[in-house]
């Protein structure tokens, strides 16, 4: 693919000392400046693990400006889980305070893309009662980690809780048009029986416990995005992912099958990278914030 460049624009901008949401905000007006119709791919650094959640910030800004049928996908910069700092970069600038966005002329280019999971939901749909920020405090009025631990079939003591490695636990966040995203929770807090999500949640939120996809996600994947090419959108020049890198986790060495199977789909070239948090739109829903998804985009010259 090579695009003229008339049709795209590289964004670059630093938030150090600035409301990350503001900057993102600004980004956009000038994006609409440019083209009236632009598409945004973007990523965003962060100086420390606890700010993975601005790049919900960030889409929910890119939205208000520029309206909810705007496309965006994308993903936060990543550093290989060693969560020590991500940077992003262009040919002059480099921080791990910004947000890059590479914008597309819709009107010149095609940009489609799915977000998919395959993780499937498991039991009762339950209700967060009492949250604050990203932590959930109560689900249907009761304690959030003694909930969990249920759940997860431990029962702990505080003391056993400073020993306790909890590996991560996904929530399937039901939405009012019948969509869904996943949240991931990692974290807890024997204080306020609460536990931490990545992204924002708030009471009345309701879901279901998710399991982690297993292998036939990756026969699955391939097989929606087969049916994404013969019904959306017939042809690409190029693709980009940005894929959970939980998914490393959860498929180990298959990882590869499955990025095989989504570019086997098109045979055109593919590339991405392994995301903290991804961002797009959820199937018949609205551009969200996502933990363990994989996001990818067809790209088109019309």
């Amino acid at each position: 693919m090579d695009m003229d460049p008339a049709n795209f624009r590289i964004l670059h901008d630093d938030y150090t000392g600035r409301e990350v949401g503001e900057v993102a905000k600004t980004m956009t007006e000038q994006a609409l400046t440019i083209f009236s119709r632009p598409a945004f791919l973007l990523s965003n650094s962060i100086e420390k693990p606890q700010d993975i959640g601005l790049g919900e910030k960030i889409v929910q800004s890119i939205s208000h400006v520029a309206g909810n049928q705007i496309t965006i996908w994308g993903g936060g910069a990543g550093d290989d889980l060693m969560f020590k700092e991500t940077l992003v970069f262009d040919n002059t600038n480099i921080t791990n305070k910004g947000i890059l966005m590479l914008v597309l002329n819709e009107d010149k280019i095609l940009v489609n893309g799915r977000a998919a999971t395959g993780m499937k939901p498991i039991g009762t749909e339950k209700v967060i009662t009492k949250s604050e920020g990203s932590w959930i405090l109560e689900i249907d009025n009761q304690p959030a980690t003694d909930l969990v631990m249920k759940y997860i079939g431990e029962s702990l003591s505080p003391e056993d809780f400073k020993d306790f490695n909890l590996k991560p636990i996904f929530l399937n966040l039901l939405r009012e048009n019948n969509s869904s995203i996943i949240r991931s929770a990692s974290g807890f807090n024997m204080d306020t029986k609460g536990i931490t999500v990545s992204g924002k949640i708030k009471p009345g939120d309701k879901f279901r416990f998710t399991l982690l996809p297993d292998f036939d996600v990756l026969t699955e994947v391939r097989e929606n995005a087969k049916q994404f090419q013969q019904t959306k959108m017939p042809e690409a020049d190029a693709l980009v992912m940005f894929s959970c890198i939980g998914r490393i986790d959860a498929f180990g060495p298959m990882t590869s099958e499955e990025l095989q199977g989504i570019q086997s789909a098109y045979n055109v070239p593919m590339a991405g990278f392994f995301a903290y948090g991804e961002y797009g739109r959820a199937t018949g829903g609205n551009n969200e914030f996502h933990n363990m998804t994989c996001c990818w985009v067809a790209l088109k010259e019309k």
